[in-house]
Formats: C-alpha cells, sequence, structure tokens
C-alpha cells in the first residue's frame, strides 16, 4: 500500500528528519544568546525532539508539553524549518549605580549615570537607605528613554512611568466624538488618573535603621533608564542611599 502525505505533512517530516540527523551528528547544535554567544543545548538520549507545531515533546510522539524556566532546553523549529530555543532567563550580575553616601543637603535632586536595558526586560533596583534622622525618607524618581541613541539626562526625551492612582471615577464628557465613531460619548466613561511614578521608602524610625529592599521595573518597552534621588523626610539631615541593579531577559 503507497502511503501519500499532504505537503504540510511532507515538509514536517522532512524537517524532523533534518533536526534528527543533526542532533545525531558530532556538531552539538546552541544557540546565541543576548550577550551573543553561543550556548549548548541541553539534553539526553531521549529528547530533544519537536513535533509539527515547534513546541517541546517530552517522548517525541505525544503531545507538547511546556518549556519552563530553568527545565533543559529542547530543541523547537517552526513550520519552515528554521530552528530556535527558548533558553532560561539570563540574568547580570549586580552593579552599582550609586554608591552608598549622603545624600544632598536640602533635598536637592541628584542624577544617576544612564543605564542600557535595550537587550532586557526587566530592571531590578536594590534601595539601601538609612534616615539621617527619624522621619527620613527618600525620593527615587526613575525615568526612560526610547531614542535610538543614548539622550543626554537634560534632553527633552525623558518620560516617568507611568503608575494608576488606583481610583476609578465616573465623567460624563464633553464635546463630540469625530463622525462615524461607533462609540457614544454618553453615558459616563471611567477616568483614571496616571501619575509619574516616585518611589520612596518607608519612615526611618531612627539613625540606626538600614532599610533594604528590591524593586522590579517593566523595561520591555524601553531602551534608556535613570534615576534621579533626593532626600525628602528630613531634608536639613539627610540620610545616606545606595542603589544597585541587575537585569533580566
Amino acid at each position: 500500500m503507497t502511503t501519500n502525505y499532504f505537503p504540510f505533512e511532507a515538509v514536517v517530516r522532512r524537517q524532523i528528519r533534518r533536526l534528527k540527523a543533526i542532533m545525531s551528528g558530532s556538531t552539538p547544535v546552541g544557540y546565541v544568546d543576548q550577550d551573543g554567544d553561543v550556548a549548548p543545548v541541553q539534553g539526553d538520549e531521549f529528547g530533544p525532539y519537536v513535533n509539527p507545531m515547534g513546541l517541546g515533546s517530552a517522548d517525541g510522539e505525544t503531545g507538547a508539553v511546556e518549556v519552563t524556566s530553568g527545565s533543559p532546553t529542547r530543541i523547537l523549529t517552526d513550520l519552515f524549518g528554521k530552528l530556535f530555543t527558548v533558553p532560561a532567563p539570563l540574568l547580570t550580575d549586580e552593579v552599582t549605580l550609586v554608591a552608598d553616601a549622603a545624600l544632598a543637603a536640602a533635598g536637592a535632586f541628584t542624577a544617576s549615570t544612564i543605564i542600557d536595558v535595550r537587550l532586557w526586560r526587566t530592571l531590578n533596583l536594590s534601595v539601601r537607605y538609612s534616615p539621617g534622622a527619624a522621619g527620613g525618607f527618600p525620593d527615587i524618581i526613575p525615568f526612560r528613554a526610547k531614542t535610538a541613541s543614548e539622550p543626554l539626562t537634560t534632553a527633552d526625551s525623558w518620560y516617568g512611568f507611568g503608575v494608576n492612582d488606583g481610583s476609578v471615577n465616573p465623567q460624563l464628557m464633553t464635546g463630540a466624538f469625530p463622525a462615524g465613531t461607533d462609540a457614544t460619548i454618553e453615558p459616563e466613561w471611567g477616568t483614571v488618573t496616571e501619575r509619574p511614578l516616585a518611589l520612596r521608602t518607608e519612615l526611618g524610625n531612627a539613625a540606626t535603621d538600614e532599610i533594604r529592599m528590591d524593586v522590579e521595573l517593566n523595561v520591555t518597552s524601553v531602551k534608556w533608564v535613570y534615576i534621579l534621588y533626593a532626600e525628602r523626610g528630613v531634608a536639613g539631615t539627610p540620610g545616606v542611599l545606595g542603589l544597585r541593579y541587575n537585569l533580566s531577559s
């Protein structure tokens, strides 16, 4: 009996045979990570395998299984035979952005250096603060930019991270929507106030307090980030602030 395959099936079978041939050869298959380094594909004698939809399969025959963070990387392929993988998240080492030091007098703001986040999705900011007196706390304001090249901190290219104030208020709109708009201007709409994000710590109880906390910032759609920081709680007796960060994919 002759078995006939549809074009889709023929392409998939051909790519699976090609992949198995690569995996059985002496040249290891790898992927290029976000640092430009070639990282090896992890596997064992039972894998990796693919299925027609390009998801990792546990045994090469049954349904696809999820490739979770930190699990061995399985080879994936799209319908056109392009090979790719889903590596575990990349994580940079911690870097000092602002060395621990007393904040400027009279509540003046200081700017950090600029962080290049073009290849990353999350910026983890580590805050280290010791108040100069009871009631002290800092203002920490992150700014973001998406320009092609790194702008100066004084350029009009920076925006605050928007944050919802948590309230929704009914508002009856005025004016008129453009002709042809399906939505009507009435009844009331829910108005939400967005504000530029400013971070602060809890109030220090005494100069001996040491506040340590991490803050995650989503930088998926951002290229550049820098921080403005100042003493806010007791401007006449500024505390000591340090900022460190690392990046993850």
